[in-house]
């Protein structure tokens, strides 16, 4: 036997005993299970992760299932609350495969038809616990989902602030989502081998006509309170215009009494000027008793004109007028103003 010959054969039997290995073996990935069906008949129990061997098809026939978290929404619909109220409720459903016997027993080897099992339970359960539940367990803000469009975060606001007037003790979003997940994992669990691992409020809302009202409602609230504040803004400034005129008055009242008792006191010492002014100059006396004469007939802003070169409007009056310092040395006292 030459060397080539013995080299076919040693490629021959390699190449057998992969087929061989393939044939008689199997791996499951971590993340999977296998159900093992040995002439028709599945095996009890799943097969976990790592290599395992069988015998070849048809004596037995392996089916793999990925038992990563599944994740699906269930679709935006109407449900009626126990306060016979209408509101819109979008869940969101997270699952995964626990028994691949079971589920090869009752779906097959189609995910699919899992998430369709599972969404009907769900929607079953949902119609259940939203029709036990009142409208003020929708309005919570604190458990309200962020994940939602610009037009429907609108409706929503509508409605948290429509359910307020009522919801005296708002039912948390987290207790309904807990209720409709206990009354679905047990049954999911049982038929279909999967675990449900969490349901979610994903959306709330009202419908389009509701909603039309609960916001007209909302503008007509929001107007009245405008309306209100307008009122008190009004009344406060009107109460702030009497107190300033109020105190307007009073500083006008005092001004105008301190007027005249400073105009009282200059008539008194201009008395005294002209009582002893007049005894050494009495034209100069009549010249001021012109001049308040005229002050008093003609009146403000009148102009009254005189031709000079005919009259002689001086009169020798204005020869040295007269100072409080030449009325002291002619007195000997100054005039005293009387208090």
């Amino acid at each position: 036997m030459t060397r080539r010959n013995l080299l076919r054969i040693a490629v021959g039997l390699f190449i057998a005993a992969v087929l061989l290995m393939v044939m008689f073996s199997y791996q499951v990935r971590h993340n999977e299970k296998a159900a093992v069906a040995t002439l028709g008949h599945l095996s009890p129990q799943p097969v976990g992760e790592g290599l395992h061997w069988r015998w070849p098809w048809p004596i037995q026939d392996v089916t793999k299932y990925d038992c990563r978290l599944q994740c699906f929404s269930t679709p935006y619909e109407q449900f009626q609350t126990s306060d016979q109220r209408t509101v819109l409720v979008g869940l969101s459903v997270y699952w995964r495969v626990q028994d691949p016997v079971k589920f090869c027993k009752a779906l097959g080897d189609d995910l699919k038809r899992g998430e369709r099992a599972v969404s009907d339970l769900v929607r079953g359960a949902q119609g259940y616990v939203v029709g036990s539940t009142p409208m003020s367990g929708f309005a919570s803000p604190e458990d309200r989902t962020e994940s939602q469009t610009a037009a429907d975060q609108g409706r929503d606001q509508a409605l948290a602030d429509a359910m307020q007037d009522y919801a005296t003790e708002p039912l948390a979003l987290d207790s309904i989502e807990d209720r409709i997940r206990q009354a679905v994992h047990p049954q999911a669990l049982e038929q279909y081998g999967i675990e449900v691992m969490r349901v979610g409020v994903e959306r709330t809302g009202l419908p389009q006509n509701v909603t039309e009202a609960v916001m007209a409602n909302e503008q007509q609230r929001r107007e009245r309170a405008a309306e209100d504040a307008r009122s008190r803004g009004q009344a406060s400034a009107k109460a702030i215009v009497s107190d300033a005129a109020s105190t307007a008055d009073q500083i006008l009242a005092f001004a105008r009494q301190r007027a005249t008792e400073i105009r009282a006191e200059g008539q008194t010492v201009a008395a005294q000027y002209y009582q002893r002014y007049g005894r050494e100059n009495e034209a100069f006396a009549m010249f001021l008793r012109r001049l308040e004469y005229l002050r008093t007939a003609l009146g403000s802003q009148t102009l009254f004109v005189l031709d000079g070169s005919q009259y002689d409007l001086s009169h020798g009056w204005f020869g040295d007028p007269p100072t409080p310092e030449t009325i002291e040395g002619a007195t000997g006292t100054p005039p005293q103003v009387a208090r």
